[in-house]
């Protein structure tokens, strides 16, 4: 609840959104990847995102954006363990030495 009312305070203030939706669109997505697993959805119900979503998705004007914040928004707030189909778990790919990784040319622009 604490939570919820700092979110709404923030709003209250005019703390607004980030001014730049492909920004907003980027950090959505963010969000949308720690729901992949089981773990990364209680973290953020642990971190209690939920209300801070809930006030970008009142202001967000952008149909792109919004639909992303909608989905985060789904997949934080459904039961785990209740036959919902829609969230599966997804297992992350082993990643490879990455100490000896090079940059590619157009990583450098």
């Amino acid at each position: 609840a604490a939570t919820a009312l700092a979110a709404g305070e923030a709003a209250a203030e005019g703390a607004g959104l980030e001014p730049d939706a492909r920004t907003r669109q980027a950090l959505t997505e963010c969000l949308l990847g720690l729901t992949a697993t089981r773990a990364g959805r209680e973290r953020l119900r642990a971190a209690h995102v939920y209300p801070f979503l809930r006030e970008s998705h009142l202001q967000e004007a952008d149909e792109e954006v919004r639909g992303a914040n909608e989905e985060a928004v789904s997949l934080i707030m459904a039961e785990e363990g209740k036959g919902r189909e829609a969230v599966q778990e997804v297992e992350a790919a082993p990643v490879g030495d990455v100490s000896a990784a090079q940059p590619r040319a157009d990583d450098l622009d």
